[in-house]
């Protein structure tokens, strides 16, 4: 049995991954080849093959590498998220009947590392983790990207920021030291321009193209763009401005800028 990544995206975009969560897809018979090791019965590729990126980062996970933790257990690796998107996650779940909704919950396969202390990191799906434990969800079963449990406190936290496997940034976009970065998803910080950013994606103000924190970057461009109080206040108006500064040449630079250059 294959774990992949949904569309290929998390775990696809070098320098990283993309963002998204892990998914299983079908249910193959599985067998064994000559070596005893067991084989996908769709594809001659064998389970634990991995399929890395520029960066070698594992594209393809086996069942062997799923893990199902404690939520009380999981550590997050930012400091920061939308806690409207979180909401919304719920909105969607509480849509469901019983058996679709525990399978919808069911189906979530976050990627994460395992580190010091055996402990595990979330890579992402921070939203869908904080959602989970609002929900009183216990345990999830998460991917393991890879074991860093050998390394030390300090090495830990530079490799991921290397890997871009962290957002050290918080609700005011300011860079933080690493131990800013709470201990639960419960103590993240609630940036409402990163929300901003989901609403203007929704909109086609920009496009997900996979770059790592992409909705972040948006976010402090956002917060130049669109002043607080108008977004606090009148948050259908402060969409209105980020449109019309997302379209603009200053906002170019950005990932999935959809905008003109003529």
């Amino acid at each position: 049995m294959l774990v992949t990544t949904a569309a290929g995206k998390w775990l696809a975009t070098p320098g990283r991954t993309r963002r998204c969560g892990l998914r299983l897809i079908g249910r193959p018979t599985v067998s064994a080849d000559a070596s005893g090791r067991a084989a996908d019965a769709r594809s001659p590729r064998p389970i634990g093959a991995v399929r890395t990126s520029a960066r070698n980062t594992p594209g393809m996970y086996s069942a062997s590498d799923l893990k199902t933790v404690s939520l009380d257990e999981l550590r997050p690796t930012q400091i920061s998220l939308g806690l409207d998107a979180v909401a919304t996650k719920r909105r969607k779940w509480s849509a469901l009947a019983g058996d679709e909704r525990r399978a919808a919950i069911e189906d979530i396969f976050p990627p994460a590392v395992r580190g010091p202390s055996g402990k595990y990191f979330l890579l992402d799906g921070h939203h869908t983790a904080l959602a989970l434990i609002q929900e009183k969800v216990d345990r999830v079963r998460v991917g393991i990207a890879e074991d860093l449990s050998r390394l030390g406190e300090e090495d830990f936290w530079v490799f991921l920021d290397h890997r871009s496997w962290l957002h050290c940034y918080d609700a005011e976009g300011r860079r933080r030291p690493f131990d800013a970065i709470p201990q639960r998803f419960e103590d993240m910080q609630d940036d409402v321009y990163r929300t901003l950013a989901s609403r203007l994606q929704a909109a086609g103000g920009f496009a997900k193209v996979g770059t790592p924190f992409e909705e972040f970057l948006w976010a402090n461009f956002l917060r130049r763009a669109v002043d607080r109080e108008l977004l606090e206040s009148e948050p259908e108006k402060a969409l209105e401005e980020a449109l019309r500064a997302a379209y603009s040449r200053s906002a170019s630079y950005l990932p999935g800028w959809c905008g003109r250059l003529v």
